[in-house]
């Protein structure tokens, strides 16, 4: 892995994103959000701005409670802001604080909402 020391405080980690496909998505209070199957990425600046999640399989029953609010696009993919995103390791970490009020704040119930 590659690190990078441009950010004030902690190396940030490099990842091919190849290696990021089907990783399992996590709230920090432990449930079960999905895997990662795409990302969004704005063309201008390069930043990642969402991942784009499977959810998992409906008898988790965790599903209900992690993901219900959580917008979706038309394919029926959990769109999950990058700024969620707490750590990513052998799993992709979610701090639902973060989404929640993410989400409060945008008001958001679809990906047509945020695309506009």
């Amino acid at each position: 892995m590659f690190t990078d020391k441009t950010v004030i405080g902690a190396p940030h980690m490099k990842l091919p994103a190849g290696k990021l496909s089907m990783k399992p998505v996590i709230s920090d209070k432990g449930y079960s959000i999905g895997y990662l199957r795409d990302l969004i990425i704005d063309e201008t600046s390069g930043r990642i701005l969402y991942l784009l999640c499977e959810p998992p399989g409906e008898s988790d029953e965790s599903y209900t409670q992690s993901i219900e609010s959580i917008p979706k696009t038309s394919e029926g993919l959990l769109l999950i802001p990058a700024s969620a995103v707490k750590s990513i390791s052998g799993m992709i970490l979610i701090e639902e604080r973060v989404l929640r009020i993410f989400l409060m704040k945008k008001g958001v119930k679809s990906m047509q909402q945020i695309e506009d």
